[in-house]
């Protein structure tokens, strides 16, 4: 994927994509060339596993993120967590 391939969106949204460790590095790649290609807003909702929390704690380090946690009742019980990315490096 190329930079320019993601120019015409403004908003990426993804979720339950991060379950194996393997993919932490791709979605990373993808954070990063989406914020260069000018993508204004990043949504990854995820069920907290483990992977996701390194992928997190990697945009963290060189992006303006934020970790929400979020919880519904119906139709079955589960939580997790929005990692949001505010697209500036």
């Amino acid at each position: 994927m190329q930079r320019h391939d993601l120019a015409p969106f403004d908003l990426i949204v993804g979720a339950d994509i991060c379950f194996w460790d393997e993919l932490v590095n791709p979605l990373f790649d993808i954070v990063r060339h989406a914020i260069h290609a000018g993508i204004k807003e990043i949504l990854l909702a995820d069920p907290n596993r483990p992977p996701v929390d390194d992928l997190c704690a990697r945009c963290q380090q060189v992006c303006d993120t934020e970790v929400l946690d979020w919880e519904m009742s119906k139709p079955v019980a589960t939580s997790g967590v929005i990692l949001r990315i505010v697209g500036n490096l």
